[in-house]
């Protein structure tokens, strides 16, 4: 699940930020760190050992597709741990980003809905709401079925 390269998944990526999206969009190296060395540190932690604790408890492989990967903090933090992760974001900006910050993982820029990525994993994460985004329930179907395609039986 190596990839040296950014992808680019058809028409995503040209994702336009509204409102304060914008700014997070436009700036995403300058508010991942102040993300990651400010006070959320710990939490980005604690969300690292929950994930690892459900992942032992759930399944017994370590890949993981991040959705919504952002700029790739819980991509490096459960690689840390022995995880192989494939991160997936809509926005470049902060897909460039997680790729800087994760250099030996695939980051694919797509949309949730339909990425076709040819791995299958272990177990997929979203965090902060990533999947809140979609407004229609067709579209919150069509992302499940696509999670649920890329899980390994």
């Amino acid at each position: 699940m190596v990839d040296q390269e950014i992808k680019l998944d058809g028409e995503a990526g040209r994702y336009k930020p509204k409102g304060d999206y914008r700014l997070v969009t436009t700036h995403a190296d300058l508010v991942d760190r102040m993300y990651f060395l400010g006070k959320q540190k710990e939490r980005y932690l604690r969300e690292r050992d929950f994930i690892n604790l459900l992942m032992q408890k759930g399944v017994s492989g370590k890949s993981i597709i991040d959705v919504g990967c952002g700029t790739g903090i819980h991509i490096m933090l459960l690689r840390q741990i022995g995880y192989e992760v494939v991160g997936l974001e809509l926005r470049r900006e902060m897909g460039e980003v997680a790729k800087g910050r994760n250099p030996t993982n695939k980051i694919v820029i797509g949309d949730m809905r339909d990425f076709p990525l040819s791995d299958k994993v272990d177990g997929i994460i979203s965090m902060y709401g990533a999947v809140n985004y979609l407004e229609k329930e067709e579209d919150i179907k069509r992302t499940f079925s696509n999670f649920f395609s890329h899980l390994s039986p």
